[in-house]
């Protein structure tokens, strides 16, 4: 996997570190109002994600045992803390602006509660929600994984386990007719299993022989064309898999399952290889905060320069800003912390590691 150690820092991967730059960036896109057929191709970001974090859990662990409430205390405080604290800075920062301008305050009560508890607000932060499941999900995820080395034996529980969430979703949705129970199972019962599957195969993607993984991407390909026709012959156009995305279904997860394998394919031929280390390893380490920060960049292009509404100029023009933005915040706080770091007392010390690196 083009293992490599940066000086001062652990091992690291570079397809994995470029596949999660890679996933990040596509995340991002969404938020720049691409054309419809721009935002079709890159919706296989959150799946990507949650592969490459099943593949850095694999490398990570793969010669030490993860220690579970160590591990779940941490990912908890890492996928919780930064969010809220950039959440108050965020806020603050338009309380200053709209009372300068003599404006009343942008944001309702509900949106702000609705971004400190990830579900919906100003949007954008539903992600750490789906990471705090697959940290909790993780250690005994690992644990599934080491009791079954059989990669086919793996594969064949997976899919009958993902087969059956199928199953599930078409019962609920044909004999539950509440709306609010609904809406509570999909965000529970019908997202939770289906990302499971997916990053307990991230846990097995790594000891696939090359030509596996091409076949299993293939398949995912003709299974979405195949649904896709039938979709099309149904309605009478294109649907885009974007409305199966809420709880993630079969026709979501065939297109995002084969840009995941197809991608993965690519970030271990030699093209990645050759790509500079150093620029993609800090990016990868540090996309949390470049994520967060590239949320304020999104509304102060907005606020200032108006959202693109399908222009793919000037899609790919706010981009480059809010990645931009997210990168260049984040680069100064690292260095206000660093300069921090030698006058804090040892605890302040590691919780500023914790939170900031």
């Amino acid at each position: 996997m083009h293992e490599y150690k940066m000086s001062g820092e652990k091992e690291r991967s570079l397809p994995i570190d470029f596949l999660r730059c890679l996933g990040a960036v596509v995340v991002m896109l969404a938020h720049t109002e691409p054309p419809e057929w721009l935002f079709q191709l890159r919706n296989f970001g959150t799946p990507l994600l949650i592969v490459v974090a099943a593949l850095s859990a694999a490398l990570v662990y793969r010669d030490r045992p993860l220690l579970t409430w160590a591990f779940l205390r941490r990912r908890s405080i890492k996928l919780t803390v930064p969010p809220w604290l950039f959440l108050t800075a965020f806020f603050g920062m338009a309380f200053v602006y709209s009372s300068l301008r003599g404006k009343p305050f942008p944001f309702s009560a509900d949106v702000v509660l609705g971004s400190y508890t990830f579900s919906s607000g100003i949007g954008y932060v539903w992600i750490f929600k789906v990471y705090l499941i697959i940290a909790l999900l993780t250690p005994g995820l690992l644990r599934f994984r080491n009791a079954v080395n059989d990669a086919k034996t793996c594969f064949l529980i997976l899919l009958g386990s993902y087969l059956s969430c199928e199953l599930v979703a078409v019962l609920v949705h044909e004999n539950v007719h509440s709306p609010w129970l609904v809406e509570l199972l999909n965000d529970t019962l019908l997202t939770v299993p289906p990302y499971a599957v997916l990053f307990a195969y991230g846990l097995w993607l790594g000891e696939l022989a090359e030509w596996q993984v091409a076949a299993t991407s293939l398949v995912s390909l003709l299974v979405f064309a195949a649904l896709s026709v039938l979709k099309f012959r149904q309605q009478g156009h294109f649907v885009p898999t974007q409305l199966f995305k809420y709880p993630p279904t079969l026709y979501f997860l065939s297109y995002a399952f084969f840009c995941v394998n197809a991608l993965y394919l690519f970030a271990k031929s030699a093209v990645v290889a050759r790509l500079p280390a150093r620029p993609i390893a800090w990016v990868s380490s540090n996309l949390l905060w470049i994520f967060l920060w590239h949320i304020m960049g999104v509304f102060v292009w907005g606020w200032v320069a108006g959202m693109p509404h399908g222009r793919l100029d000037k899609a790919l023009l706010m981009l480059l800003f809010v990645f931009g933005f997210g990168a260049s915040v984040t680069w100064l706080q690292k260095r206000l912390v660093t300069a921090l770091l030698p006058q804090a007392p040892g605890r302040s010390k590691n919780a500023l590691r914790l939170l900031f690196d």
